[in-house]
């Protein structure tokens, strides 16, 4: 990938390091209070590496768990993803006033879902393909060819 002005977009050692890259083992668990515990361990560089695949276990494994303790029918839980595509309308409906703002979605860490994030993606994609100009998720951005702004 390049920049603009030809210049490289990773530096070599760069994509050395993600060549050789492993992701530390982890531990999930509930401790004494019914709460999710999630564990790793290792130098800090791909440690933190684990937070983003960590944070998505943990909001899967909370919905799953609010939507059978708040016992929601199928029905309920769609009624609440709809509230929230119609949120994110108004949303577009916001940003649509000031097309000068651009900005990259970064869903990856905090979604429920990879799917729920491509839905999301989609629709900012399609709304304001000017404005929004990709996303952290990689596999989601290759899928959708966002390696350059529109």
């Amino acid at each position: 990938m390049t920049k603009p002005d030809g210049a490289r977009f990773f530096k070599e050692e760069t994509l050395t390091f993600l060549k050789d890259f492993k992701l530390p083992t982890y531990k999930v668990g509930v401790d004494a209070n019914q709460n999710y515990t999630l564990e790793f361990e290792g130098p800090r560089q791909t440690s933190m590496m684990r937070e983003i695949y960590g944070l998505k276990i943990i909001n899967s494994l909370y919905l799953y768990h609010y939507v059978k303790k708040a016992k929601l029918s199928n029905s309920e839980f769609n009624k609440i993803i709809n509230q929230t595509i119609n949120r994110l309308y108004e949303d577009i409906a916001l940003l649509k006033t000031a097309p000068e703002m651009q900005f990259i979605e970064f869903g990856t860490r905090r979604s429920a879902s990879t799917d729920f994030q491509r839905m999301i993606f989609e629709i900012l994609s399609d709304s304001l393909p000017k404005q929004c100009l990709g996303t952290s998720n990689v596999l989601l951005s290759r899928e959708f060819g966002n390696t350059n702004p529109k």
